[in-house]
């Protein structure tokens, strides 16, 4: 008795080789379209993603001032382009300043995402830093001193149109974020945060 022979491959059931480098070079087609196009949907996305971390980093400063009862402050370096957290204790916990200057913490320095930069910081239309350091601190009832400031972000790929504000209440200490360059006088409605 014979073993049965194995059964015939017909033309539909698979794939020919150049059927394969087809399909191949069309995905690899495709590939270089989506990558061509990443630099433009990372920078906006790299622009926003800085905007709310900095405006997620404000609340959980006014959150940590609120329940340590004592100030905490954010320092800008425009310079450098870069922030950091200092957290010193109050002259009723360490009353002596050399111990309550070694006891004060003070965070390490984070850089804004590659081509982000921080243009101004303004704490009202005629009060603009767009150089050097400043403090903003939040007490421990969430007031912010300076009472309020608008951060202008803007990437290097994006017009300077396409920027984006971020807006710190100086009474409430809520953010509010802003497509474009927003004044810090312009009136806010409490129901716009």
């Amino acid at each position: 008795m014979r073993p049965p022979r194995p059964a015939r491959r017909t033309a539909a059931a698979g794939f020919t080789f150049i059927e394969l480098l087809v399909v191949i070079a069309i995905l690899a087609l495709l590939a270089s379209v989506v990558v061509a196009n990443l630099d433009g949907i990372t920078a906006p996305t790299k622009l926003r993603g800085a905007a709310r971390a900095l405006g997620n980093e404000i609340l959980q400063l006014k959150e940590m001032a609120a329940l340590k009862n004592r100030p905490l402050s954010l320092e800008f370096d425009l310079e450098n382009q870069r922030r950091r957290m200092i957290d010193a204790p109050s002259e009723i916990e360490i009353p002596d300043k050399k111990e309550r200057e070694e006891a004060t913490y003070i965070g390490d320095w984070e850089p804004l995402p590659e081509g982000v930069t921080l243009k101004e910081v303004a704490f009202s239309s005629t009060d603009v830093d767009r150089g050097g350091t400043m403090v903003v601190t939040f007490s421990g009832d969430g007031e912010v001193s300076p009472s309020g400031f608008v951060a202008f972000l803007q990437h290097e790929r994006l017009p300077d149109a396409e920027g984006i504000s971020v807006e710190v209440s100086g009474l409430t200490g809520l953010v509010a974020y802003h497509d474009g360059h927003f004044t810090a006088e312009e009136i806010r409605k409490p129901e716009d945060f």
